[in-house]
């Protein structure tokens, strides 16, 4: 589920800060109130009529969810991760690459509204960008409960996680910063946590420490900082939803951080974890 979420240290430890909030007033929680492979499941739905054409994974006050958006980039609902995970299994769409699995919940979420898909042009608001439709990704006709194309093939996560560093130091020269040095041991750090994630995507690591501890344990660090994101299939993609947040935006480009790690993790699955460990001495 594509998502992101950013964590800085500076020096001690600071609160996660997401992607977007949490549901506020106004928002209503349903569950198989209407129609489709959604049914019987938790769905937050705060618009009840238009059309869904986007949806990407974000870091909630209360967890990761995947979240819907319509042309204008106004939020209509949300699926928290457990429930989505519990979805991909009952509906056998385990092996949808990463952008057709996003657009297979924008129908579902549509239909149990009892909005039409007819029209529908899978893309994020305000831009050109825009998926096929998945019947044509497919090549076959859509049918949510029968689904199963061929899942991702083997990427290069290190030279992945090779560009990422070098779009970091774009974007950090284009603002007349300096440029980040790659840290070997940072990199190992990060691919460990990358891996981590598919087991909890959360700052909080499986044994209970912070991600940034990692950094703040080696010798001569005084400030570190976390990205983390999942789902997104290449390095501007990931880099794209990073810049686009405000949390993540600030890591990429803080002054007082001078070097980086980072870690590309492909999960059995196909879907891409990320992970920007960032220091400062």
């Amino acid at each position: 589920m594509p998502g992101s979420s950013a964590e800085e240290e500076l020096p001690a430890a600071k609160p996660s800060t997401g992607s977007s909030s949490a549901a506020g007033e106004g928002e209503n929680t349903s569950a198989a109130e209407l129609i489709g492979p959604l049914a019987g499941h938790e769905v937050r739905v705060y618009d009840e009529t238009a059309q869904g054409v986007w949806a990407i994974g974000e870091f909630l006050e209360d967890g990761a969810a995947y979240v819907f958006y319509d042309a204008r980039g106004e939020r209509l609902g949300s699926i928290s991760s457990d429930e989505v995970l519990t979805i991909i299994r009952e509906n056998g769409i385990e092996d949808l690459e990463p952008e057709a699995q996003l657009e297979w919940f924008v129908r579902a979420f549509n239909d149990h509204r009892g909005v039409s898909n007819v029209g529908l042009v899978f893309h994020r608001p305000g831009t050109e960008e825009a998926m096929p439709p998945l019947e044509e990704v497919l090549d076959v006709p859509m049918d949510s409960s029968a689904v199963q194309p061929p899942s991702q093939t083997g990427v290069d996560t290190a030279g992945y996680a090779c560009k990422v560093i070098n779009l970091v130091n774009a974007e950090r020269e284009a603002e007349g910063l300096g440029l980040l040095a790659q840290d070997g041991a940072l990199m190992e750090d990060a691919a460990v946590r990358a891996q981590e994630l598919v087991e909890s995507f959360s700052h909080t690591r499986p044994n209970g420490e912070q991600g940034v501890a990692m950094v703040m344990d080696r010798e001569g660090y005084l400030s570190a900082g976390e990205n983390i994101a999942w789902g997104q299939g290449s390095p501007d993609a990931v880099m794209e939803d990073w810049m686009e947040s405000d949390g993540h935006r600030a890591n990429i480009l803080r002054e007082g951080f001078d070097s980086i790690g980072v870690g590309c993790y492909q999960a059995a699955d196909g879907s891409l974890y990320w992970v920007q460990l960032f220091g400062g001495h």
